[in-house]
């Protein structure tokens, strides 16, 4: 089982890191490089760690914006109408 560090340790290779507020809550995000945006969206159980490898060659050509969505091991609260369910994550 991962230790609460490393849950929360997030690559340099993915970018500045930054907070989007939105109407369901605050999602953490990573952005790299100019250009074109190219959004990274990750699936269950994972976090923005697994773009890392794509972004640091993709931002010499694209704005690299990869989300921490709350399907892995996300940190921030999300707001009481946020939809969890897994379901509603899917």
């Amino acid at each position: 089982m991962k230790s609460k560090e490393q849950t929360k340790w997030r690559s340099p290779a993915l970018g500045t890191p930054a907070v989007l507020d939105l109407p369901g809550g605050r999602l953490r995000c990573f952005e790299a490089g100019e250009g074109p945006p190219a959004v990274f969206v990750h699936g269950l159980l994972v976090n923005a760690n697994l773009w890392r490898k794509l972004v640091s060659r993709l931002a010499p050509a694209f704005h690299c914006v990869a989300l921490d969505l709350p399907l892995g091991s996300h940190e921030l609260a999300m707001g009481p109408a946020s939809d969890l369910r897994p379901p509603a994550l899917l």
